[in-house]
């Protein structure tokens, strides 16, 4: 806006855009908005800096160089030209969560003979069981990727089953900061929740009290019966991928960051509200949201693990807990 207070003429407007055509590291490059699933949508701002170093993560997980993405998730149609790949983008209003139109997605996947597509845990249900239903399968694709929104394993087992070439990752991130981890494994744990990987390089993860059960130990014994504990808490993160701002929205940075003076100067650590387990190898293992604890007899009970009890019933599909 203050550029364009200035700007008088079209020569002079010229003029301005060349000598600003090189961003620095903290100049804006994105707003995304949350996906308002746990509470109202918030405004996440992305510097450079931040674009820079998610790129930077996901090439150390994927080979992208010769990938051609079909992006089904707003995010991609960013991500995919910084990567310098060839990205095909849909008719979003035939690609919606809440009711996507599988058909004109098969015939994408066909035509661009993508090998790379992120999407959401919604619109890969609805495509995998037009495929399932149809004897379907997408035999380019190569990187299945899940996020957005968590996903049940049985669910991201039955994505797998039309990827004969292909394989599902579901890497744990936000809107705030992605990724945040990887698992190479899709992997469920009565006791610890669902496995969300190592967390990646860049980013410092700590676990923090959480309201009512604050940080403590979970004692869990293996197949070895071997007595492990495990500890409890929310996630908390710092690094280059972490967005340090809501757009104009301060009242919201009190809310989700808090300032460190480290040696190396300031660190901004945002909240995710996630509550984890952190295993002996350094991996985390999801419970749930902190907000969806569920307090019984003295107990607490966490929805992810909730839900994961149900759904191994075979006939059940969907599961949410509500508080």
């Amino acid at each position: 806006q203050r550029r364009a207070n200035h700007q008088t003429n079209p020569g002079e407007a010229h003029n301005n855009t060349t000598k600003n055509a090189t961003p620095g590291q903290s100049d804006l490059a994105a707003i995304f908005f949350t996906s308002g699933s746990t509470d109202l949508p918030k405004p996440v701002e992305w510097t450079h800096k931040q674009l820079k170093a998610h790129v930077l993560a996901a090439a150390e997980k994927f080979d992208i160089r010769q990938q051609v993405d079909l992006a089904l998730f707003p995010l991609s149609m960013l991500i995919s030209p910084v990567w310098g790949i060839q990205c095909n983008v849909p008719d979003f209003k035939r690609v919606r969560p809440s009711g996507c139109d599988a058909p004109y997605l098969v015939s994408l996947f066909e035509k661009s003979a993508a090998t790379l597509c992120f999407a959401s845990p919604a619109v890969w249900y609805q495509l995998t069981q037009y495929c399932t239903e149809q004897k379907i399968q997408l035999p380019n694709v190569q990187y299945a990727i899940s996020g957005g929104a968590p996903i049940a394993i049985k669910a991201a087992k039955k994505i797998e089953s039309i990827l004969p070439n292909g394989k599902l990752f579901t890497p744990y991130g936000a809107t705030e900061a992605s990724p945040i981890a990887f698992s190479d494994s899709i992997e469920f744990s009565p006791m610890l929740g669902v496995k969300l990987g190592k967390p990646v390089s860049a980013l410092s993860v700590k676990l923090a009290p959480v309201p009512d059960i604050g940080l403590h130990n979970l004692v869990s014994k293996d197949q070895n019966t071997s007595v492990r504990a495990h500890s409890i808490g929310e996630i908390v993160l710092s690094g280059d991928m972490v967005s340090e701002h809501y757009h104009l929205a301060p009242e919201l940075d009190q809310l989700s960051k808090h300032i460190t003076e480290e040696a190396s100067g300031k660190k901004v650590w945002h909240h995710t509200g996630d509550v984890a387990v952190k295993d002996e190898q350094g991996n985390l293992w999801s419970l749930g949201r902190a907000k969806d604890i569920i307090h019984l007899n003295g107990q607490a009970y966490f929805s992810t693990v909730a839900e994961e009890h149900v759904l191994q019933i075979s006939y059940i599909d969907k599961a949410t807990v509500e508080k």
